[in-house]
């Protein structure tokens, strides 16, 4: 994503896309995929639209925004606990057992989470655009004089 927020949204005006100000670089970019990939669809997608369900998609490797990866841990850590004779009869018992403690309660909690996660992520996008559209540097100086790891400990030989 190396061109400027400002460039994509002049392809996509002169393409006749809309857009809008407030969305971050990333989407502005799936609204240029879609122009290229229009017609590209899975068949699963179309059958769920067909029936009236809206497809989300999450995004690769952010399983921190899927609250079954959260449930998911939870009932790995109950079978975790629960384990003690390692055999799979048990494991597959204690598995079941995992699934059923994970109430309705503990989902909204896990939903609850990922949204908020999301609404991290999406300040963080709007945030990552101004500085990189801008192209503020950040600038690291080092001392001259710098510390070592004996100058911050606390040993009994340093006066304080």
């Amino acid at each position: 994503m190396s061109s400027l927020k400002k460039d994509i949204q002049a392809w996509l005006s002169e393409e006749r896309v809309p857009w809008s100000n407030d969305i971050v670089k990333e989407e502005l970019m799936k609204l240029v995929d879609n122009v290229h990939a229009s017609g590209d669809r899975y068949r699963v997608d179309c059958i769920a639209e067909a029936a009236g369900h809206l497809v989300v998609c999450l995004p690769s490797y952010h399983c921190q925004l899927n609250p079954i990866e959260l449930v998911w841990s939870d009932v790995k850590g109950f079978v975790t606990a629960a384990n003690k004779t390692f055999k799979l009869q048990d494991v597959d018992t204690q598995l079941w057992q995992g699934i059923k403690q994970v109430t309705a309660e503990k989902w909204k909690r896990y939903v609850e989470h990922v949204i908020a996660q999301e609404d991290v992520m999406r300040k963080l996008d709007h945030f990552i655009d101004d500085v990189v559209d801008t192209n503020a540097a950040v600038v690291i100086t080092l001392e001259e004089e710098t510390m070592s790891s004996s100058d911050l400990s606390c040993d009994e030989d340093h006066d304080m």
